[in-house]
């Protein structure tokens, strides 16, 4: 097989597109997308799946799955999240000091469409429709027979979409070759399977990069065409997918290298990781030929400019999954006639003031009070408007957001006919309100089990996704999924925790003398979640997990999977 950069070269003579090493990539002002986290815990039910994970020392991730409406099936389909955050005293966080409007502050809430993984293979072809060089191909075909260019921005999805699954498949596989690799033993049968595998592993990784390089040459001459931001997706594209494909098989390589187990006679390590170093030396040359990131200096400065240039990468591919969210229309009504309300009360209690002013004939010290007491309404008629708006809100407001998501990704990927809502609600509620299968669950498995579960603030979250469709009766693709993402920062509860060790005195009868030991400081929340899904035919299984978040001033330490 010839070398990658020998093929591309003679696939693309010169780029159609000019590239500049130091400019910027991708699109601004989108939202960043959530960098993997550490899975602590997952499970499924309903194909429902659910995940916890630490997105960063501050931030605790809760990523959710949800099937989209396929099939016969039309009936709106509603998503029930519950989550309950118990805080113990220790910690300081309650209804007085941690309002609302904090909480939200504090939650990052996004929702993406997620897509079955494909193998590599099928993706490469652009005659399966599951392809998003499918919808490429199309394209091209109306670009070169119609007599006027089509539009061509839906496109712009699929190229990113491409990448993504490029990338995730690209993951995919390494980590299966990673797997065969740390075995404790291998037989003498697998030490020979290995380079058949790794030989199939990076053909496939190849013929997917080359079917989305030569679509890209396809599309070249029509670039002026069509909108302006085709070229700089298929751009950005190929090179994300260059980066990530170097970044994965140099791990392999390392691998491959500080494996004992393959350190033998035969060299199996060394030859394998000259296997690697092939198609890794063809990327890195054939980014640095067409002016793409190169990997290759290595100052301080430099370094910095890559991390900063392939997160933009990412964050530019990644954006193309995610929902716009704009406020219900109800939901604003909602507001607006309970303002309404409440002016109109304060409007009729002003007017009643104004009646004991036509009195003259009273004395002067009912003249006195009277006057006093108008005066006294005419200032509660502000707060008449204000805690008629806030008692109103409470009892008509199921949910504090009501939320639309939109975005120009569900049509190009023929998901038009999707209607997605999404609601939330927060406040505090006393331990006796929880309901008792999750009070169970949280008693279960106690780290301290004399402490008193009554004690602790429990802070209740609650989100409903509500998926829909239009009347049109189109068929959503049965391979993508709806996935629901919640970070909740836990900065409020740091500000308010001891240092992270305490030193402490201690007697060693073994050794009879005393000494200063240091003690880790933590704290613990525990959170239980409950997922269901609710039609109007009834509910699935309803989905429990608890997870107990260890953390001390820092940030978060752990994450513990309680069963």
């Amino acid at each position: 097989m010839k070398p990658l950069s020998v093929l591309v070269k003679a696939a693309y003579g010169a780029p159609g597109v000019a590239a500049e090493s130091g400019g910027e990539s991708g699109e601004s002002g989108v939202e960043v997308p959530a960098a993997e986290g550490r899975d602590l815990g997952s499970s499924a039910a309903d194909d429902i799946r659910l995940e916890t994970a630490i997105h960063d020392p501050q931030q605790l991730e809760i990523r959710l799955s949800y099937p989209l409406l396929g099939g016969e099936d039309a009936e709106e389909r509603r998503y029930q999240v519950d989550a309950w955050l118990f805080v113990p005293p220790n910690v300081g966080v309650h209804a007085g000091n941690y309002s609302k409007d904090q909480f939200y502050g504090d939650v990052t809430a996004l929702v993406r469409l997620d897509v079955t993984p494909q193998p590599l293979d099928a993706l490469s072809r652009p005659d399966l429709p599951g392809s998003p060089l499918h919808g490429l191909a199309q394209l091209l075909a109306r670009v070169r027979s119609a007599p006027r260019p089509p539009a061509s921005r839906p496109v712009l999805v699929l190229v990113k979409l491409y990448a993504y699954l490029y990338v995730e498949g690209l993951a995919r596989e390494c980590r299966q070759m990673r797997a065969l690799v740390e075995q404790e033993v291998l037989s003498s049968q697998e030490r020979c399977d290995l380079e058949t595998q790794l030989a199939a592993t990076l053909s496939r990784l190849h013929q997917g990069l080359w079917a989305f390089r030569s679509m890209r040459a396809a599309y070249w001459p029509y670039e002026m065409l069509l909108h302006r931001g085709l070229a700089e997706a298929l751009r950005t594209a190929d090179e994300y997918m260059s980066l990530s494909t170097e970044m994965q098989l140099a791990q392999l390589g390392l691998l491959f290298a500080q494996t004992p187990a393959l350190i033998d006679g035969a060299a199996l390590g060394m030859r394998l990781s000259l296997q690697v170093a092939s198609l890794a030396g063809s990327e890195a040359a054939y980014r640095q030929n067409y002016g793409y990131l190169s990997m290759t200096p290595a100052s301080a400065s430099w370094n910095e400019y890559a991390a900063y240039r392939i997160s933009s990468l990412k964050k530019s591919i990644h954006q193309a999954l995610y929902l716009d969210m704009r406020t219900a229309r109800g939901d604003t009504f909602l507001r607006n006639a309970t303002a309404a309300s409440g002016a109109a009360l304060g409007a009729i209690w002003a007017l009643a003031t104004q009646i004991p002013l036509t009195l003259a004939q009273l004395s002067d010290d009912l003249k006195y009070w009277f006057f006093t007491g108008a005066v006294a309404a005419y200032v509660a008629k502000d707060r008449i408007k204000v805690l008629t708006n806030e008692y109103l809100t409470r009892r008509l407001r199921q949910f504090d957001h009501d939320l639309m998501l939109t975005s120009q990704s569900l049509a190009a990927v023929g998901l038009g006919m999707l209607k997605i809502r999404l609601r939330e609600v927060m406040f505090f509620e006393t331990s006796t309100d929880v309901p008792h299968q999750v009070r169970q669950l949280r008693q279960a498995k106690r780290t301290v089990r004399l402490a008193e579960i009554a004690k602790e603030e429990v802070i209740h979250y609650r989100k409903q996704l509500l998926v829909g469709r239009d009347q049109s009766g189109e068929q959503p693709a049965e391979h993508f999924r709806l996935r629901d993402i919640l970070r909740l920062n836990v900065r409020h509860f740091l500000v308010r925790m001891d240092d992270t060790v305490d030193q402490v005195a201690v007697y060693d009868p073994k050794a009879g003398n005393f000494a200063a030991r240091l003690f880790p400081k933590v704290y613990h929340l525990n959170l239980v979640l409950r997922v269901a899904r609710i039609t109007a035919s009834g509910s699935s299984p309803e989905q429990l997990m608890r997870v107990r978040v260890v953390l001390n001033k820092a940030g978060i330490v752990r994450i513990d999977r309680v069963t």
